[in-house]
């Protein structure tokens, strides 16, 4: 069955959407439990073969995570109407630096996959963004937009063999009311004319097509429509650095006079 568009009947396509997020949500549940047991018997009995097992869930646990983030991109953008009703808000009082610190653990691993560094840096005296009125879910699809772009994206052949990705918060003013959290990585670059076109939606970076790297090109595009819905800005600077790495930076801005939008 293909996804849904704007132009379709509004009950099927919210049939569809009702279907694959309930279909994603238990494949994810599943993956999780039969973690947590494989954990508890590693516990009790380590033995390479749990070991191995326990390595290939953690693998289908992120696939699945994507899965189900790339899925609610594709159908906010396709139907957003549909979606509005299908996945209410979960709002909560949160740091997204607290939020973002919750959900690393399965980017740490498919960034190791890698031989990649996440390397996490609060501002000076453990400063981060204080708590925000947040769509929780939303926000971890924007992180997730984000923190796998910077992962997918990255590598420095011939350059070094130090990998990493830096994530790092610092507040953005001197009255402390603007925080900034940018993700930085080395790999696939940016033409300056294209800086603005990738926040549009289905549009794919030159470089990126040239790896033959898979994408629907929705990912920054949420993004922006998240932190929109937070009072908040992305940016998005690149630059070169050795033939063809470049230096790529995204920053997420927060305002902690902002709020989430209410929508009517």
């Amino acid at each position: 069955m293909r996804p849904p568009s704007q132009h379709d009947d509004p009950d099927e396509a919210a049939i569809y959407a009702h279907e694959t997020l309930h279909g994603l949500t238990a494949a994810e549940s599943t993956v999780t439990s039969a973690i947590d047991i494989l954990g508890s018997l590693k516990k009790r009995n380590p033995s390479s073969d749990i070991d191995e097992l326990l390595h290939h869930m953690e693998q289908i646990q992120f696939e699945v995570q994507s899965l189900g983030f790339d899925a609610i991109n594709l159908l906010t953008h396709r139907v957003p109407e549909t979606m509005a009703g299908v996945r209410a808000p979960e709002v909560v009082r949160m740091s997204p630096w607290r939020v973002l610190q919750e959900m690393l653990g399965p980017y740490e691993w498919r960034a190791r996959e890698r031989g990649i560094e996440l390397r996490v840096e609060e501002g000076p005296s453990g400063e981060v963004v204080p708590p925000l009125r947040l769509d929780i879910h939303a926000m971890r699809r924007a992180f997730h937009n984000v923190l796998a772009n910077a992962i997918k994206y990255s590598f420095a052949p011939g350059l070094n063999s130090d990998r990493f990705i830096r994530i790092w918060c610092r507040r953005h003013d001197a009255d402390g009311w603007t925080w900034i959290m940018r993700f930085q990585n080395y790999g696939i670059g940016i033409d300056i004319e294209e800086l603005s076109l990738v926040f549009e939606p289905g549009y794919r970076g030159i470089q990126a097509v040239k790896q033959n790297t898979l994408g629907t090109g929705l990912g920054l595009w949420a993004v922006k429509q998240v932190m929109a819905d937070h009072a908040g800005k992305v940016s998005l600077e690149c630059k070169a650095l050795h033939r063809d790495i470049y230096i790529t930076t995204v920053g997420l801005v927060f305002s902690a006079k902002g709020a989430l939008v209410e929508r009517g």
